[in-house]
């Protein structure tokens, strides 16, 4: 597991002991696979390209990572989505990672169909790939949901499981999404470059 907050990396490894599994953690950012090329079968990037940005993003993180697997293997990605690409800013860096001389701060990238294809996709020479998307069944409920969790915290998260089983739902295709949600993107090597 490649991660750059240390905070975080330290909760994996709790709850990874606590559940048993066994991870090679590397507190680092993705520039690490820049040195290893066709090295993994699988690689799982949940919640992470749409945080990169600064001296690198998410267009360079995406072709490092694809470089780094082997023929063959495959990539799952999870993005955020909305109708139209968006940056969202935050007051408070959640991650450590910045730092602002003042003024709020990247928090993450929002990604519509197009944009999804021109910065993660298209790029990825020979790459074939599947998309699936899960998302609000009503505009405007994820940023209620937001600003109330925001303001309450943990408090709001204990009914995530019935919030989601209320609002959210899988579509068929992006445009049958009525606004924002998460595409998961399978994305295959090929066997031989094209």
């Amino acid at each position: 597991m490649i991660n750059p907050d240390p905070v975080d990396l330290d909760e994996t490894r709790l709850i990874a002991k606590v559940g048993g599994i066994r991870i090679k953690y590397s507190n680092s950012d993705l520039r690490v696979l820049q040195e290893r090329k066709d090295r993994y079968d699988a690689i799982w990037a949940i919640s992470v390209l749409e945080h990169v940005h600064g001296s690198y993003d998410d267009r360079d993180s995406i072709a490092w990572i694809y470089s780094a697997l082997r023929p063959g293997g495959v990539i799952v990605v999870t993005t955020p989505i909305d109708r139209q690409p968006w940056d969202e800013y935050r007051e408070i860096d959640p991650y450590g990672l910045d730092k602002p001389d003042s003024g709020p701060v990247f928090f993450q990238r929002w990604y519509d169909l197009r944009s999804i294809h021109q910065r993660l996709l298209d790029p990825l020479r020979g790459a074939s790939f599947d998309l699936a998307f899960f998302g609000e069944t009503e505009p405007g409920m994820f940023r209620a949901y937001e600003a109330e969790w925001m303001r309450l915290g943990l408090r709001r998260s204990v009914d995530d499981p019935r919030e989601i089983a209320d609002h959210y739902r899988e579509y068929a295709s992006w445009e049958d999404m009525p606004g924002a949600g998460v595409c998961g993107i399978r994305i295959v090597k090929p066997h031989q470059d094209r």
